[in-house]
């Protein structure tokens, strides 16, 4: 490091010096100087042999393989008196240049030798291929894409592109616009042109934003100079109607679709509730309503509870809580209580209007212990909840008649907050809104789907979904880009890939079943 410190133009000087040999490895990579060493050390013990006879050599006395033997060395050679080194150094380079030039005049080029040479080399050069091709794919260096920038200006002026970046931008303020994705959903995103920038570069607006909920909250339609991404998720005020369960809650009952959910209650609004036919075994939860992660639910045996509970809390503590019959009796696999999280893609343009999806994988995810009617065993209970050792592996719902119903509830779902989608025109006018939405199922005996709750930023591959195999989200991100974002960015055409088209407009208030 302190020889890489000083200035370049003593290293150009020295390059050009003939009395200088340059080992072609990185010294800040170890492995890189010890392969260099083992290649030297592999070559033909009579080479070696003839140069230790050469005056021209001094030998070091240390093994190259152990560095510590090569240290020691060196610091004996250090400590010998200057002006044996001054001596030698003279004597040295006087005979490397007469050495020098004598070889200058007797030189000849191996290439002047005619054909054979060719052949030789041309041996060398498929020798050298068959090599190169045995080398692994991920191994291999891949030249650097050019970024690909659009010819579509954002409204602050500059070029939208296909960008990202890790942590804060230093101008905007946003979070990472690829976030919430996994590493593998990040690389089909840099197969297809994307590339990360520096925090500090403003040059190139992104054109594609899939952040997480802390990242920022993304405007419909901002200021003149305002720099948004081109395709981006709905404003948080939107999806916040369906991530708020009380919100949630309030949307379906006015929609005339209250039995998309078990039965359920705002909590001051529960107190006030007399209950028939309740039997004190009935599990009930209590949810905070922005809660997430199974962070903010309690479980309870009886209304009775529940109203103790509440009562502890008081009106202020209580407000920010819904109440949530259980799923009864809930079906179970393999003796556990289990959650279906489907995805939806919700799309608004500012030519084509609103269209929404369903991905056809939905992942069923069996609760991490046994069912019982014990409310303290929270795993149980709650498909987030114990120790994640314990939970069994994810798989896909492969029944199309339930398939069918879980789309009925989402059509109704969004049909209860359709009427608040973000008014157009957009900004630019070119923009897109696109939001991938997790909805969590649970049912009964009878086959019946009951919503859970609604996830505006639900994790992909990571949190309660790591254990899920994660090709199962690399699908879902390639068929969101296939089927809107890339035909926005690249002019292609639209590929539905696993998404099912959902008839939001058309949904009716028959509960499915």
């Amino acid at each position: 490091r302190r020889l890489i410190a000083r200035p370049q133009a003593e290293f150009e000087r020295l390059a050009r010096d003939s009395d200088f040999f340059w080992l072609a490895a990185n010294p800040f990579n170890p492995k890189a100087v010890g392969d260099e060493l083992r290649r030297l050390i592999a070559r033909p013990q009579a080479e070696f042999e003839r140069l230790a006879r050469d005056s021209d050599f001094f030998w070091l006395a240390a093994n190259p393989f152990n560095p510590d033997v090569v240290g020691d060395e060196i610091r004996r050679l250090i400590a010998r008196p200057q002006a044996e080194f001054e001596g030698l150094d003279g004597v040295l380079r006087e005979r490397w240049a007469s050495q020098g030039r004598a070889t200058g005049a007797a030189f000849e080029s191996c290439l002047e030798f005619g054909s054979s040479i060719v052949e030789e080399l041309e041996g060398v050069l498929r020798t050298v291929d068959a090599c190169t091709r045995r080398v692994p794919e991920r191994f291999r260096r891949q030249p650097e894409a050019a970024m690909v920038v659009l010819t579509l200006a954002s409204p602050c002026g500059k070029p939208f592109g296909k960008v990202y970046w890790g942590g804060r931008h230093q101008a905007w303020g946003w979070g990472n616009p690829l976030g919430k994705l996994h590493k593998q959903a990040v690389q089909v995103l840099e197969s297809y042109g994307w590339r990360r920038v520096d925090e500090r570069d403003d040059s190139i607006v992104p054109a594609f934003c899939w952040p997480t909920r802390k990242a920022g909250d993304f405007l419909a339609s901002g200021g003149a100079d305002a720099a948004l991404p081109l395709v981006r998720p709905f404003p948080q005020e939107f999806t916040q109607r369906l991530d708020d369960k009380s919100e949630l809650a309030a949307h379906l009952s006015a929609a005339g679709f209250a039995g998309v959910l078990p039965p359920t209650w705002l909590a001051h609004d529960f107190m006030a509730s007399e209950l028939c036919g309740d039997n004190e075994q009935d599990i009930w939860f209590v949810k905070h309503n922005l809660g997430v992660k199974g962070n903010g639910v309690h479980v309870f045996a009886g209304s009775g509870a529940v109203k103790s509970r509440l009562e502890e809390l008081g009106p202020r503590g209580r407000h920010t809580f819904i109440v949530q019959r259980g799923v009864a009796p809930p079906d179970l696999h393999e003796g556990r209580k289990w959650m279906l999280r489907a995805h939806a893609l919700l799309h608004c343009s500012g030519a084509g209007g609103a269209r929404a999806y369903c991905h056809s994988d939905m992942v069923v995810i069996d609760h991490g212990q046994l069912y019982t009617e014990q409310p303290h065993v929270r795993a149980a209970h709650i498909s987030s909840a114990g120790n994640p050792k314990n939970w069994p592996k994810p798989y896909l719902l492969e029944c199309e008649p339930a398939a069918q119903q879980v789309r009925a509830l989402m059509e109704q779902t969004l049909a209860a907050v359709w009427q608040f989608l973000p008014p157009r025109p957009f900004a630019p006018p070119e923009s897109e809104l696109c939001q991938v939405l997790g909805f969590d199922f649970a049912a009964d005996t009878h086959g019946r789907y009951w919503l859970l709750e609604v996830n505006n930023y639900p994790a992909i591959a990571s949190g309660t979904m790591e254990h899920v195999d994660t090709s199962v989200y690399t699908n879902l991100v390639r068929d969101v880009l296939q089927l809107v974002v890339l035909p926005r960015l690249d002019g292609i055409l639209p590929v539905l890939g696993g998404f099912v088209k959902l008839d939001v407009e058309g949904a009716n208030g028959a509960p499915p079943g």
